[in-house]
Formats: C-alpha cells, structure tokens, sequence
C-alpha cells in the first residue's frame, strides 16, 4: 500500500472551474504539483462518473498521482484507483478495509474527533477534518469546527488529518498554529485563475508536510523513528561505562543502592570502565554498523549515575565521546537527585552544537514505593529537576518501572498522567525483573515477590501508552537480563518481541499511543 505522503489533496467539482473543462483544470494542477485527486462529482449518471474515473486515472498516472473515488468501491476497484474516500453516509470504514484488504488507501471525512477516533479504529488511513472555516460547499454541516478542534484532531490521531473546508492561502497560518501542515480544498485551485500556479504558491506556503508522530503500524510514536525523521538516518545508540558510581551506593544518600540494581543485566562485554571509552565506542558502533546499518550514532552513558562527578571530568568524557565524527550527540543517564547545576549548564552548553538527551530515573510515582526500594529521592525531586532542566534544547527522557511489590496498577497508569503535565519529551518503560545478587532477588526466594505475567505486563503498558500523549516518544517498552542472571520473571524475549506484543495488543484493541491521553480512563 502506497504512503499517504501528499500535503494537498485535491477534491473535484466541476461546477467550480470557472467554466473551463474539469480535466484541463486537473491536469494544470497536476502540472503545479499535486500528487492526490479525490473524484467526487457524485451527481453524475453512473455512465458518466465511471468514463470521467478512467479519464482522471490516465491523467493521475501520467504524473505520478494518487487518484481515489468518493464512496464508490465499486468504482475504484473498476478503474484502478489508488483508494476510496468514505464518509459518514457511505460504505462503513471497517466493511470496506474488510473488502479490499491494505491494497486500498482509505480515506474519512470527518466532522468531529469521536467520529474520526472510530474511522482510524476501523482502519482509515487519513482524516480529512472540516469545516474548519466557513464555505458554501459544507454548510449542511454546520457552523465551521474552528483551529482548536483542528489542532485536537491533529493531536489525537494517530494517521495523517487534512483541514478541509474554507481553506485559503490567507487561512493558511491558522492552520500552521493548530499543527495542520495538509490540507483538502476545492475551490482554491480548481476556481483559480491559473490552477497550476495556485498550486505551486500553495504548496510553496505549506512546506513539506509534517511526519505523523504516531506511527500507523507501530500505534506508537518510536523513539527510533523520531531519531530518523530529525536526522535523516538511521540512528543507534552506544553503550558506554565511564566508571561513574551512585550517591545511593557509595553513602551519600544510602548503601547497597535500590534492590533490584545489578548493572551487570545492561552492561555488554565490551562496556566495562577498564576498557577506554574510545574502545567501548568503537566496538559498540562497529555492531550497530553491521547489524542494523547505522550511520550515525548517539553515546549513552548508561551505568550508574552519570552526571555524579566534577564538571571537569564530566566535561572530558562527554567531549571525547563526542570528537567522533559519526557521533551526533550524547544520551546521558542519572538520578534527579545528582544534577548540580554545573553538570546541567555543561549539558546545556553540549546541546547548543549536539544532539542531548538527558534521561532521569523516576521508576514510580509513588513515594512509599520509591522508599520501600531504597531509591534515595522523591517524587518531587523528580518534578523539581525536570523543571529544571526544561527549556534547554534537550530531550528529557523519563524512566519508569512497573510491577514493584505492593504497587496497584491503577496507581502506575497514572504515571502516563503526570509525565502528560511535564516537559518530557520521552519515556523508558520496563518490567521488575530479580536479578542474582539483588536484594529484589532474595525477595523473590522468600516470596516476598511475585513477578507480573507476561499477559498482565502486555496489557497494562497498552493500557499506559493509550494515555500517554503522542508528542512523548517511546525509547523503551521491555528490559532484559541474560539468562545466566534473570531470577524472575524468565520471558526470554527479545526486545522486538515485547515490542510487537504490545503493539499487536493496541492493534486488537483497535487504539494507539494516546488515544485516551485527556480523557478519563473509562472514556473510549
């Protein structure tokens, strides 16, 4: 199935050419650029609408366009057309995906966000949303939705939304404002004195169309896809152990740090703090070269804490990480607790020039559970330190653990709510899993600790990303530990099984990544 990567969707009518032919005005705009045509005319005789379908598709391929038919299945199978273009009188989206499976594009006209919620679920692959301005051609549907709920629709879904309705060179900021960088019109281009120049100053004006943060597949805005869409590449990120230690470990703060850290469960080979950084990253890069053809690189100093020393040794680290040419930027891992402002106004001056982001461990909301595990800080610590660290041109990524004893899963989706009411522009999610030499390990022996099935753990991270907002990528959704050393729970997934576990979860449940993000939990 072919992408839906057009910002201007062209819908027919012949009544609106200022009275030249309706294929001289389409191929004219075709000239200009437009590269999707809905035939909509749908009073015409059967006859007619099917000869003037197969005209538009010799038109349509002549120039590399996508042609889809309003509401008539029939028709588009009949002629070939790229896809159909459904409403709310028409065939339903769900019988028609159904009929023609994923050869077919489809589209939805839609007149408000419940109704466009229901067409994406039943498997639309774009939303054209209206009217979002006044204009004679939609004035049976009432007064026009306005740049809010555009920019709510924009928001919510998870596939491409069209305005639609009144859309006009002159209207185009508004559109810029709600986050709409597609738009569908009519009379714009076809009532232009010259459609093809309209054409081109419209398509000029609107750029290149925005990528949807939620990939339709996935249901999830991916952490890796975000990396490829600002970068142009394929990004992998690094492992590296500089050594650090932690204040929860070495007395500051407490001793023997939180009961289920063992870091041996992340730490590869060839990341150990007796083998120089170069080397770790040398290695590192030569993998994900040859595994996943990476071509640029992100430095995650993940053991420990790793803003918990001088800015003179931080400095030297993070720069010496950084001097490799394919090294685009640095992933930093700490505790809210151990960012000086030192070490926060390094990081900000490393961000004017790199890519950073700074990752901080939550791991729960909830106060009592973060002292049972002997984590050393608070939930306001964590609050305290984002604000901190907000404004300074660099991801803040959260971490977060679900399945601690005691812990209530509707306490932990309410994790989703409070990363929603902070500046964070990502999230690592993991189950609690005892490794050996963990006090969470002992625990598990003593049944003191009993493990979230794997079903349990499936269905409760769904149910946190649908109410986690679109604009957070996904970095993580499972954590791992070799054999040798995973007590419990022993999945043996690998990560992009968890991955697609969850995913086809969303699938079943026909949601994605914050479909209820704003809404009460029950409201679907």
């Amino acid at each position: 199935m072919k992408p839906v990567d057009f910002s201007l969707y062209l819908i027919t009518d012949r009544t609106q050419t200022a009275g030249r032919p309706l294929l001289d005005v389409v191929r004219a705009a075709l000239a200009g650029g437009v590269r999707a045509v809905q035939l909509r005319d749908k009073d015409l005789p059967d006859g007619e609408y099917v000869e003037l379908a197969r005209a538009l598709r010799v038109l349509t391929r002549e120039f590399g366009a996508l042609l889809f038919i309003n509401s008539r299945v029939d028709v588009a199978l009949a002629v070939g057309a790229d896809g159909v273009h459904l409403g709310a009188a028409s065939a339903p989206v769900a019988e028609v995906r159904r009929r023609c499976g994923r050869a077919m594009l489809i589209g939805y006209s839609s007149h408000g966000l419940a109704q466009a919620r229901q067409a994406v679920r039943d498997g639309a692959d774009f939303i054209t949303f209206g009217p979002v301005f006044a204009t004679p051609s939609k004035a049976a549907y009432g007064a026009p939705l306005g740049r809010e709920a555009l920019q709510r629709a924009v928001e919510a879904l998870p596939v491409p939304v069209f305005a639609l309705g009144g859309v006009k060179p002159e209207n185009l900021p508004a559109l810029w404002e709600a986050g709409c960088s597609r738009i569908a019109l009519i009379s714009a281009v076809s009532a232009a004195p010259d459609p093809c120049r309209a054409t081109q100053e419209l398509l000029v004006n609107l750029g290149n169309p925005l990528p949807t943060a939620i990939h339709h597949e996935l249901r999830i805005n991916s952490y890796g896809h975000y990396l490829r869409r600002r970068f142009g590449c394929r990004i992998s990120k690094v492992n590296v152990d500089a050594g650090f230690t932690c204040p929860n470990r070495d007395g500051s703060k407490g001793t023997g740090g939180c009961i289920y850290c063992n870091n041996v469960s992340f730490s590869p080979k060839d990341t150990q703090p007796v083998i120089p950084l170069e080397e770790q990253l040398a290695a590192g890069m030569a993998y994900h070269r040859h595994r996943l053809g990476s071509g640029k690189f992100i430095v995650y100093f993940q053991k420990y804490t790793n803003t918990y020393a001088s800015v003179e040794l931080l400095a030297d680290l993070y720069r010496r990480a950084l001097a490799h040419p394919d090294v685009i930027g640095i992933s930093v891992g700490t505790r809210p607790d151990s960012l000086t402002d030192g070490a926060l106004g390094l990081l900000t001056e490393i961000a004017r020039d790199h890519y950073v982001c700074l990752e901080l461990g939550l791991q729960s909301r909830d106060d009592a559970i973060l002292a049972r595990i002997n984590r050393g800080h608070t939930v306001g610590d964590f609050i305290a330190t984002v604000k901190r660290a907000a404004g300074r041109n660099f991801d803040i990524c959260a971490h977060l653990i679900h399945g601690f004893p005691g812990e209530r899963r509707e306490e932990f989706l309410k994790s989703a709510d409070l990363i929603a009411s902070l500046p964070i522009d990502s999230v690592k999610l993991h189950q609690l899993h005892a490794v050996e030499g963990t006090e969470l390990a002992a625990m598990y022996r003593r049944g003191e600790f009993v493990p979230l099935t794997l079903e349990k753990y499936v269905a409760a991270a769904a149910d946190f990303l649908e109410r986690l907002p679109a604009r957070v990528t996904v970095q993580r959704l499972y954590g791992s530990a070799p054999l040798a050393i995973c007590v419990a729970p022993r999945w043996g997934l690998k990560n992009n099984q968890m991955w697609f576990a969850v995913v086809n979860e969303l699938r079943r449940r026909g949601t994605w990544q914050g479909f209820l993000a704003g809404r009460g939990a029950g409201e679907r």
